[in-house]
């Protein structure tokens, strides 16, 4: 049976591949994207797309995303594991995630949908009885900076988007800001000596009450996926100001595909096959 969640998830889909054919940002685009691209963004961000391998390769417009997912509710919970579906466009931006867990053994189904107008993050018991159901206007800001991380991760040939300002603070340091909607947030990129991005850090990404003031995302483990070179796991975490800093995830890429078509772009379904 079909829960819930997974409906949402498929008429967001839905309503997003609409959107994109209407903005002709269409994902057979032959746009390379080339050296001339790079001049104008800070050194070291040019040289992680390099290291990234996106040079020669086409524009991204959508990425599909299979992930693992261990997660945590709270510091002294167990793991839930979960396989991880995520479709996100870049015209307009555009973030459907999908997942299927457990809670004190029982199913629970959970999906967030962003675009660039809004955001909703919907949990449910047996994908039918409602956990956790969040929308509106602080919820799209937080997220701004989750669709900025993914990008900046999953998607580096997107940094070239005219929406990010860049500020270089040091060698191995660049500030991003991100405009989407009616929303700027901020992040700032940490680089290894060797130019691969090693952390995303925003104090602009605070929403639910459990939430600390900064999140962190450091990443680790570069590996191809199909002919891009990207960190292949990283961790969520919160701190805080007056306790310990939360791990509350840990993300492991399991596959990840670019511009792909809308007649094959994954629906709720195949969640279960990955």
């Amino acid at each position: 049976m079909c829960s819930f969640t997974d409906q949402r998830f498929d008429a967001a889909l839905d309503r997003a591949v609409a959107a994109q054919l209407s903005s002709n940002d269409s994902s057979g685009s032959a746009d390379l994207v080339t050296e001339a691209d790079l001049v104008a963004l800070p050194t070291p961000v040019a040289t992680y797309l390099r290291r990234c391998g996106v040079v020669g390769k086409p524009r991204v417009h959508n990425a599909v995303i299979d992930m693992h997912a261990t997660l945590y509710r709270a510091p002294d919970q167990p793991p839930m594991e979960t396989p991880v579906l995520q479709v996100s466009f870049v015209h307009p931006p555009t973030r459907l995630f999908l997942l299927h867990t457990h809670m004190f053994g029982l199913p629970v189904h959970g999906v967030h949908a962003y675009n660039s107008t809004d955001a909703s993050m919907d949990i449910r018991l047996l994908g039918l009885l409602p956990v956790v159901r969040e929308s509106g206007q602080a919820l799209h800001r937080a997220e701004s900076v989750t669709v900025l991380n993914d990008w900046c991760i999953m998607m580096p040939a997107a940094l070239l988007d005219s929406r990010l300002t860049w500020k270089e603070q040091s060698e191995r340091q660049v500030d991003v800001a991100f405009r989407s909607g009616g929303d700027t947030v901020h992040a700032s990129l940490e680089f290894d000596v060797h130019g691969d991005l090693v952390n995303f850090s925003s104090d602009d990404r605070h929403f639910l009450d459990a939430d600390g003031f900064r999140w962190t995302t450091p990443l680790r483990f570069y590996r191809d996926f199909g002919g891009v070179r990207l960190a292949s796991q990283g961790d969520a975490i919160w701190h805080y100001r007056d306790r310990e800093p939360f791990t509350y995830g840990t993300f492991t890429l399991r596959r990840v595909r670019y511009n792909v078509p809308a007649d094959e772009l994954p629906h709720a379904d195949q969640l279960r096959r990955v």
